[in-house]
C-alpha cells in the first residue's frame, strides 16, 4: 500500500511539473493570462509556488497589465 502511495505522489508531483513548464511555455509565447491560469491550476491541485514562480506571476501580472 505505501509503494501505491509513492508512485501517487510521484505522478501527482510529475503533473504538477508539467503545468509550470507549460506556464513557462506560455509566457515566452507571450500569452500571459494563459500561464497565470496554469500557475492557478498549478495551485488548486496542491502545488505551492516557490519564490521563483511567485516573481515570474508578478512579472506575467505586470506585462498583462501593460497591455
Amino acid at each position: 500500500m505505501h509503494e501505491h502511495q509513492l508512485h501517487i505522489d510521484h505522478d501527482r508531483a510529475a503533473a504538477l511539473d508539467i503545468l509550470l513548464v507549460l506556464a513557462d511555455a506560455e509566457s515566452r509565447w507571450h500569452q500571459y493570462e494563459r500561464a497565470l491560469d496554469l500557475l492557478i491550476e498549478a495551485e488548486d491541485a496542491g502545488c505551492v509556488l516557490s519564490p521563483e514562480y511567485r516573481m515570474k506571476r508578478h512579472s506575467w501580472d505586470a506585462a498583462l497589465a501593460r497591455r
